[in-house]
């Protein structure tokens, strides 16, 4: 499941899918708003039953403000027959009687234009709440108006009530004010509404209200002294009402199920869609061609993608395109589909970006932004460091400058005192850190790359010296045994001794540079243990060749914690290089003595050559003393001795006062 899930064909039946339950979905939300119903109407499903519903709400109210309007006008001959058209009710009742108030005061307003002049009816009344008495204003009149057409604006209030009375279906009602009666039945009295279900009694004597549970509002508001109005449900009618209405809302309960199944499959779909999207089973990166557009450009085309959609949404459920919604619900679900795949494609780009951590970078502003840095940071870059300076230091002043008439202006010292430091704490600190800053680092990351640069160079040399040494060992091993096979057929053959000589030598080379490359490196294995000086010089000294120098050795009973393989081939090549090189029927001199706690250890010999060269560059290898070359030597006894003490922790320097050649050993 998991390959499917990144294969692309499971993407795409995803992608698919998504759009589809988008589709339907909205198309199930555009059928909600523009749902209509001879029996119920849509915003009356959420009520518990139908006697509680809008419809019944708004019925009740319009019957009272019908009948409340019939009872005021009376008849068209009452109308036509009144010299003024305004009476004296005001409209306003009392807060604590509910009975109207006083006759309203009329006061002419002037300062209007002629078409705009009124009179404003004023009723004081008074306000338990705020203990003072308080000033509505209530009706507007128009002095200058038509007597005439006020009378046929009345005329037609009056017959549009009768109208709007006998479409209210299933409603029987009464309404008398003692002289005028209103009624659809035959029914006079309360008693005869009360046996009724759902009624409304509203008289001088009694007050029954049973029709639904908020419908008598504009009851109380409107009634007025002196009259009764009774309302009355038809039973029947309820009942078959009711019958529709629990049917119609059980039908919109499935669908609103089917509407949920809708979006959390739509809501799944688009989340496994953002997990697998821009990826492959390994976890490998796959972008898109749209991918490489501007993030600002792709969030742009999205939210105008959904612009676009919402227009198409409100046409679908308010404009010319609402029967679709019934009629079509195949293209509703098609263009739904289609917005949806177009603003998703956009969507999951930005998504696939988020996940390459591109979104940032891939955007215009940071693409520009990235620019002026880099031209800003050229220009900084090659401006001379003195101009930089300079620059700071105008800046510095130009705002202690500021500062200062800024304090003026304010009258304070400190204040002035206070921004000067500020603004050259500001400078100092930009100094320190944008100017000055980055050349140290640039010396610092400079010189770490040099010295990186020249350890690697050195390990590549000692490594490539190791390796060329140890490939050497097998064919001059080969050479020596040709050798030795030809002298011991014939003995006085002399090329055959040179060969051997030759190669002898070459192999105490190879093997010298091979111990100094692995001491060099590390890989020298080292054994330490208490060393007597006295004995490993002696023991030395007693294994070496016939020579023409007398040592004087001064060693007192110390010791020395070392590897005593390598020391010994320190002592060996120093005293070596003594008889080598010293002067005929000379003194050499080996003393010992310890000092704060070290033992120092000194090789004193006269050399037989003029001494001409860098004492802290002969211990390199390959390095001589001899610049002719005239004697036996490798140039590696010295650097194989300074390798060895370092090794084994000690120290190697050497000194060179005119004739005299001075090795000290420090441990």
């Amino acid at each position: 499941m998991k390959r499917i899930s990144y294969h692309w064909g499971g993407k795409a039946l995803g992608f698919i899918l998504v759009c589809l339950a988008f589709g339907c979905f909205v198309t199930m939300m555009i059928g909600y708003l523009t749902y209509s119903n001879n029996a119920i109407s849509m915003r009356d499903v959420l009520a518990k039953d139908y006697i509680n519903s809008n419809e019944v709400r708004d019925n009740v109210s319009g019957a009272y403000y019908y009948l409340d309007t019939l009872l005021e006008y009376k008849s068209e001959e009452n109308i036509m027959a009144k010299d003024e058209p305004a009476d004296n009710y005001s409209g306003v009742l009392d807060r604590n009687t509910g009975i109207a108030a006083t006759p309203i005061q009329r006061v002419e307003i002037y300062g209007y234009p002629p078409e705009d002049r009124a009179t404003v009816a004023l009723t004081e009344i008074y306000d338990p709440y705020e203990d003072r008495p308080t000033v509505d204003l209530t009706e507007i009149y128009d002095p200058i108006a038509d007597p005439e057409q006020e009378r046929a604006d009345r005329v037609r209030a009056f017959l549009n009530a009768i109208i709007n009375l006998n479409a209210i279906e299933g409603l029987y009602y009464y309404a008398s004010d003692g002289e005028y009666v209103f009624t659809n039945c035959s029914m006079t009295t309360a008693e005869e509404f009360k046996q009724y279900q759902h009624h409304n009694i509203v008289d001088s004597d009694s007050i029954a209200m049973n029709i639904g549970d908020n419908n008598l509002s504009y009851a109380n508001y409107r009634h007025r002294a002196g009259t009764a109005i009774y309302l009355a449900y038809d039973d029947d009618f309820i009942a078959q009402k009711q019958l529709v209405f629990s049917q119609v809302k059980e039908e919109l309960y499935r669908n609103a199920m089917v509407t949920i199944a809708l979006f959390s499959l739509g809501l799944l779909l688009l989340i496994y869609l953002v997990i697998v999207s821009g990826r492959e089973l390994d976890g490998k990166s796959i972008p898109l061609a749209i991918d490489r557009l501007w993030s600002e450009v792709t969030a742009g085309l999205l939210v105008a993608t959904v612009g676009m959609y919402l227009v198409v949404f409100s046409l679908f459920s308010y404009g010319s395109l609402s029967y679709a919604a019934n009629d079509m619900p195949i293209l509703v679900v098609t263009v739904s589909a289609l917005f949806c795949a177009i603003g998703l494609f956009f969507f999951l780009s930005l998504v696939r970006n988020i996940k390459n951590g591109v979104l940032i970078s891939n955007s215009l502003c940071y693409k520009a932004y990235s620019g002026m840095v880099v031209v800003g940071k050229t220009i900084f870059d090659f401006t001379p460091l003195s101009v930089k300076i300079i620059g700071a230091i105008i800046v510095a002043e130009f705002l202690a400058i500021v500062s200062v008439f800024v304090a003026i202006g304010s009258s304070s010292i400190l204040s002035c005192l206070l921004l000067l430091t500020l603004f050259t704490a500001g400078v100092l600190y930009f100094l320190l850190k944008y100017v000055l800053k980055p050349y140290d680092d640039e010396v610092t990351t400079r010189l770490q790359a040099s010295v990186n640069k020249e350890m690697k160079a050195e390990r590549l040399k000692t490594e490539l010296i190791t390796n060329v040494s140890h490939d050497l060992k097998t064919p001059l091993t080969a050479i020596l045994n040709y050798a030795d096979l030809l002298l011991k057929q014939d003995d006085t053959n002399e090329y055959a001794k040179i060969i051997h000589e030759k190669s002898r030598k070459l192999q105490d080379l190879t093997e010298g540079l091979f111990e100094v490359s692995k001491a060099q490196s590390g890989n020298i294995a080292i054994n330490k243990e208490t060393l007597n000086l006295s004995e490993l010089i002696n023991q030395t000294l007693a294994e070496l060749d016939e020579h023409s120098v007398e040592f004087k050795i001064n060693i007192p009973d110390v010791t020395i914690t070392a590897d005593g393989k390598l020391m010994s081939r320190v002592f060996e090549n120093l005293m070596g290089n003594i008889t080598k090189y010293s002067l005929p029927n000379t003194r050499a001199y080996i003393d010992a003595f310890q000092e704060g706690g070290k033992t120092h250890i000194t090789f004193k010999n006269i050399a037989n050559y003029e001494m001409n060269f860098d004492s802290s560059e002969i211990t390199a290898r390959f390095a001589r003393g001899d610049a002719s070359r005239t004697t036996n030597g490798s140039g590696l006894g010295l650097a194989i001795a300074q390798s060895y003490v370092e090794a084994c922790g000690g120290n190697l320097t050497i000194n060179v006062d005119g004739d005299l050649f001075k090795v000290t050993v420090v441990f």
